[in-house]
């Protein structure tokens, strides 16, 4: 059992005490008296008088309980973390080869320094040499001794530096005959060696013969980091300027606490370097929390005296008021981003986590395609896409993963992945906005039809009742949607509304199928990504936006105010993302991140081992095995048989309409046949009919029933 002193009235930090464990007052007396009753055979001695305030040993041995410590770690979290490892180990070899690069690139000016200094440390050895051999520290005393008449001193002295004299030329002459003959003898057996001697001999004297003040030698590649020690003082400063610093008591004069004290903060371990910042593990007043904290974020970084982006929190998972705390030197967003490991193409799977980026401490951050949705918005030019990118690359390099890319900005970005991709499109025109949302039907009826399979298997085929790693394996492979700038498909004035519903559809129901939407932005706003849409996405990926409503949009309603917010970010953070949604295994679900970076032709790359990978696999299809594009057919055939309609004929047969189709568009309907034009119709409207024509009744179809379909709902009107 413990108690704090002072009933917790406001010290900064209260001392414990480790207790015995208490019992109610005479129950070791009444425990005594009963146990004597049984041994004495009923005669009991009276126990004795207690004075009031007066403290009884306790004559029975008491139960012990141990104190609740907490124990301080051994080793340094970061040292175990393999993660930060190796963040430390590239550091390390990254600041070696710097400094090697550094003095390579000055070493012709530091050898023509030290040769200039030569002929100085030369005049300094000389003369060090001479007052040595020549007793010249001695002269002092010499000199005081004759300009006093003290004879005998004088005689003394001179006769002690004669003798220190020859012994001194003695050792020079001797060492002088050594290093000839040595020079002799390694000039004989290795020619170069009389070269490396006077080349050391000519180092020695230059950095002997520098200059007492001035620059040195030789400049660190490096200048020291000017950072402010994190104290508790100013750790505790700061909680209470945002308000966390705890309500102290009010005692009464006997000394009853009238009032419950909320507490006061305490640092849980001292406050140690973690990496390029300082790490401080807080234990928050009593009903503060970690939501609380990250509300005050702003107020706390002025507290601490540097900037907002500089401060990160993380929760516990034993207690909601205990943070970690972790302040950085320097804004940690400022230096260039790393480049994704999976630019070096190896083998992946959507069922595993993928590195996405690395947090401001060096820990990678590694979110799960299957089973997920994602949305990611920012201001324009601020990473969005290339943050798609990398969340995609593993589809890409898996070949039992399909891929569907809908790209509405139109551009280059999707093209290197557009090799391996069943459906691809780039534009942002009517016809691919028709296209997108034909192709987003299509795969929602095939997300249905797979649940409708997933009812007609046993328990042993389908476990989990969603798409399992082993049932991937039998060809139900996951597919990946990726919708770039959805929010000219949501906003367009025709299909906007549709779009809308089969979005929601997919980010909601079909993840459990294995088919995963990635959706981007770059105007997050109420008004494009509604309620329903965004609630249903699982993580939400913001970069910077322009104010808290956006980052809200992305991040979820009153996300900003509980400090989840992406706003705060300037213009120079490109690629960092506030991530929600995806746990740091460490009691929170939201964290910053610098996202790795894929360039166009690592992508290019990329897609092109993913495109292999699916040849040797037998997984290629569609758009990227040149396949013909049914989706294309289905945007653009009732407007495409309205131009080769002929006349007023009523009715045409298929075979017909397909020749005639072939020549207005060959590179779309060459291997068009009637089949093929009944199922690109079928989810149109148009039902076939008997046509006689040239002595044979066929199936064809009527021009009102073409034209109803081509004005209706279910497909393009021109």
């Amino acid at each position: 059992m413990s108690t704090e002193s002072g009933h917790d009235n406001g010290d900064q930090v209260a001392e414990v005490h480790y207790l015995p464990a208490a019992r109610p007052a005479g129950a070791d007396l009444e425990q005594s008296h009963h146990d004597d009753g049984q041994d004495s055979g009923g005669e009991v001695e009276p126990a004795p008088e207690v004075l009031e305030g007066e403290i009884v040993p306790d004559a029975s041995p008491a139960t012990w309980t141990p104190p609740t410590i907490q124990r301080r770690e051994i080793v340094p979290p970061w040292v175990r973390d393999a993660e930060q490892r190796r963040a430390a180990a590239r550091w390390a070899a990254g600041h070696a080869l710097h400094s090697a690069k550094w003095h390579s690139a000055r070493l012709p000016l530091v050898v023509l320094r030290i040769g200039g200094n030569a002929p100085r440390g030369l005049g300094r050895a000389s003369v060090a040499w001479r007052d040595w051999v020549f007793d010249r520290e001695a002269h002092a005393l010499r000199q005081a001794a004759a300009n006093g008449n003290d004879y005998s001193a004088y005689k003394q002295l001179a006769e002690l530096r004669n003798a220190r004299v020859k012994v001194r030329l003695v050792i020079t002459a001797v060492a002088a005959v050594l290093v000839l003959v040595g020079m002799l003898v390694a000039g004989y057996y290795y020619p170069p060696a009389k070269w490396w001697l006077l080349a050391s001999a000519l180092a020695v004297s230059g950095v002997a013969g520098a200059r007492r003040s001035g620059r040195p030698l030789l400049v660190g590649a490096a200048v020291p980091q000017r950072y402010t020690r994190l104290t508790e003082g100013i750790v505790l400063r700061a909680l209470e300027a945002a308000g966390l610093g705890g309500k102290a008591a009010k005692v009464a004069k006997d000394g009853a606490v009238s009032e419950t004290a909320v507490g006061t903060p305490a640092l849980v371990q001292p406050i140690q370097r973690d990496g390029k910042g300082w790490l401080a593990i807080v234990d928050l007043p009593y009903g503060r929390t970690f939501a609380d904290a990250m509300a005050k974020k702003g107020a706390l970084a002025s507290g601490l005296d540097v900037a907002a982006v500089q401060v990160f929190f993380e929760a516990h998972r034993d207690r909601e008021r205990r943070v970690t705390l972790w302040v950085a030197d320097e804004d940690p967003y400022a230096a260039k981003p790393r480049t994704s490991a999976l630019a070096l193409c190896p083998q992946v799977s959507v069922w595993d986590a993928q590195p996405l980026g690395v947090e401001p401490r060096g820990r990678e951050v590694k979110p799960t395609l299957i089973f997920n949705s994602f949305l990611i918005g920012a201001v324009p030019r601020m990473g969005k896409t290339f943050n798609a990118r990398a969340l995609v690359a593993p589809a890409v390099l898996d070949p039992q993963c399909d891929l569907t890319i809908l790209d509405l900005k139109g551009g280059r970005d999707w093209q290197g992945y557009g090799q391996c991709a069943v459906t691809y499109r780039s534009g942002d025109d009517d016809d691919d906005i028709a296209y997108a949302i034909t192709a987003l039907e299509s795969l929602r009826a095939e997300a249905r039809a797979r649940f409708a399979a997933f009812k007609k298997m046993s328990d042993k085929q389908c476990p989990e009742s969603k798409l399992t790693r082993d049932m991937a394996k039998d060809g139900l492979f996951p597919h990946v949607i990726t919708v770039d700038e959805v929010q000219n498909l949501l906003k367009h004035h025709e299909h906007g509304k549709a779009a809308l519903e089969v979005l929601t559809w997919l980010a909601k129901t079909a993840p459990a199928a294995g088919f995963l939407l990635v959706m981007a932005t770059q105007r997050p706003s109420s008004d494009v990504i509604k309620t329903d849409l965004r609630d249903n996405v699982v993580v939400r990926i913001a970069l910077r936006t322009m104010d808290w409503r956006s980052s809200d949009t992305i991040l979820g309603a009153s996300a900003d105010s509980i400090g989840i917010e992406s706003h705060s970010l300037m213009e120079w953070h490109k690629g960092v993302a506030v991530v929600r949604g995806i746990s740091n295994d460490r009691g929170g679900d939201h964290q910053t991140i610098r996202t790795d970076l894929l360039s166009n032709e690592q992508c290019a790359r990329l897609g092109a081992v993913g495109r292999q990978r699916r040849l040797d696999a037998g997984t290629l299809r569609g758009h990227a095995a040149g396949q013909a594009d049914e989706l294309a057919v289905r945007v653009n055939i009732t407007a495409d048989l309205l131009a080769i309609w002929p006349g007023d004929a009523e009715r045409m047969q298929s075979a017909e309409l397909c020749q005639r189709l072939a020549r207005l568009r060959p590179e779309r309907y060459h291997d068009l046949t009637p089949d093929g034009l009944t199922a690109c119709l079928k989810p149109l409207g148009p039902n076939p009919v008997q046509v006689f024509r040239d002595g044979r009744n066929l199936r064809g179809y009527a021009l009102a029933d073409i034209r109803k379909a081509a004005s209706s709902d279910g497909g393009p009107s021109t």
